[in-house]
């Protein structure tokens, strides 16, 4: 009997690497499917709502504006948007070129080359206004 139960486990150990080799085996390519298409230059995610505005708003007006390079969120308004900048609040002044703005409300200024999301854009002087908002703020 003990010798019987000894060759049981033997194979037992020798299936038990032969499957542990096949999941290797099979979840390498999946690992490398998984890291690689993480970000390919999208721009960051950038949630712009009401519970986003809520949820960030540092100020009720942002009079300064946005800073170059900054993500900004206001409570009611940002009075302009600078350059390489993500913007948030219900109204957006001006949106400055190289600029994503998003407004729940309306942008007053899209200025050429700025990225402009928002149910009213006032006036628009760059190809990339969109007044299908939300939906425009994921794209």
């Amino acid at each position: 009997g003990a010798a019987m139960l000894r060759a049981v486990r033997s194979l037992a150990m020798s299936t038990m690497i032969v499957t542990i080799m096949g999941q290797d085996s099979t979840t390498e390519p999946l690992e490398s499917n998984t890291t690689e298409p993480e970000p390919p230059a999208l721009p960051p995610v950038f949630p712009c709502d009401n519970q986003s505005i809520h949820q960030h708003a540092e100020s009720e007006h942002m009079r300064g504006g946005c800073a170059d390079g900054a993500k900004c969120y206001a409570a009611q308004d940002i009075d302009h948007c600078g350059a390489d900048t993500y913007c948030c609040a219900p109204v957006v002044g001006k949106c400055t070129s190289g600029a994503t703005c998003f407004a729940t409300e309306r942008i007053e200024m899209c200025e050429p080359w700025a990225s402009c999301c928002a149910p009213v854009v006032r006036t628009c002087l760059s190809p990339s206004c969109s007044q299908d908002f939300p939906a425009c703020t994921s794209v």
